[in-house]
């Protein structure tokens, strides 16, 4: 019996979800569907037992590094990744994206111009870092977004909330770091523009955390003409998965020594410069003591 073709139209929400879902798999959305499908049927011909292989792609993902094997990170299998380890003031961050086939999404993570601040104080010249106030994630993401789309169409910013995922994962890494982290703030905020007549949305996912004087924000976010919170669980995941590689690992390492060396030239400076104070405070109240005997001698001759 001749099988009689089968098409299949949506649209609205429903057009939209499977979209998102077969991007996010790196599949066309045809391809999502049949494989959707036939895993179903799969699965409902061999009763209520485990459910079989997937019938796709073993693993959508793939492991991806940078050109200088400085780290790696998992991202979706089929989009176009961009890995790179960029100078950002004394040191260097680490920064990815990856876009989707049809170019509506690109989730990224870090911004060399967002780096290492030291708050303002006396100590604050010698940290080699822009002086700047610790700032709540919030009210840093606002202002990031500000910064980078304020000048766009229609730039409006929609709304943020706390992040406890982000805090977790700060705090995580600062205990493997041992880095002396003494407060953290995360957050969710969203945003939109418009380009070319289509709305684009933005979400942020902004981390402010300090300890001893220094404190860091770190940046990551997805821009799509689809609905971007959609793919925050993908970007969180990508952002965990990030690992340096050994040779990342010992040029971390050197960057910390080198950093701990300026630190402690820093304060042998500092010594120095108080000894020196003190020998010309010592000297000054001398010479002010030799001036006041050598007056009363004067003022005992007249």
């Amino acid at each position: 019996m001749e099988t009689e073709p089968l098409s299949l139209t949506m649209a609205g929400e429903l057009a939209q979800a499977v979209r998102s879902a077969a991007e996010r798999e790196g599949l066309r959305p045809s391809e999502w569907v049949v494989r959707t499908i036939s895993a179903r049927l799969t699965h409902d011909d061999q009763g209520d037992g485990e459910p079989p292989p997937d019938t796709g792609r073993a693993d959508p993902w793939e492991d991806v590094s940078d050109p200088s094997r400085t780290f790696t990170v998992t991202l979706p299998r089929g989009w176009q990744h961009d890995l790179a380890v960029v100078p950002a003031g004394s040191s260097a961050v680490s920064v990815f994206s990856a876009t989707s086939p049809d170019q509506s999404t690109t989730m990224s993570s870090g911004d060399p111009e967002v780096t290492a601040f030291a708050e303002p104080g006396p100590m604050a010249v010698f940290a080699g870092a822009p002086i700047r106030p610790a700032t709540p994630a919030d009210q840093f993401a606002a202002e990031y977004l500000q910064h980078r789309y304020g000048q766009r169409e229609g730039f409006v910013i929609l709304g943020a909330r706390p992040s406890p995922e982000l805090i977790a994962r700060a705090q995580e890494r600062a205990r493997q770091d041992g880095f002396p982290m003494q407060w953290v703030t995360a957050a969710q905020m969203t945003a939109q523009y418009i380009e070319a007549g289509r709305r684009v949305g933005v979400v942020a996912l902004i981390t402010t955390s300090g300890g001893q004087g220094i404190w860091m924000a770190e940046v990551a976010q997805v821009v799509s003409t689809d609905d971007p919170t959609l793919f925050v669980p993908d970007l969180l995941r990508a952002i965990s998965s990030a690992r340096l590689t050994p040779q990342g690992q010992q040029r971390i390492a050197a960057e910390r020594n080198m950093r701990q060396a300026q630190h402690d030239a820093n304060m042998r400076q500092i010594d120095m410069n108080t000894i020196t104070m003190n020998q010309r405070h010592q000297q000054n109240m001398a010479n002010l003591h030799n001036q006041a005997t050598a007056h009363q001698q004067r003022m005992g001759q007249m």
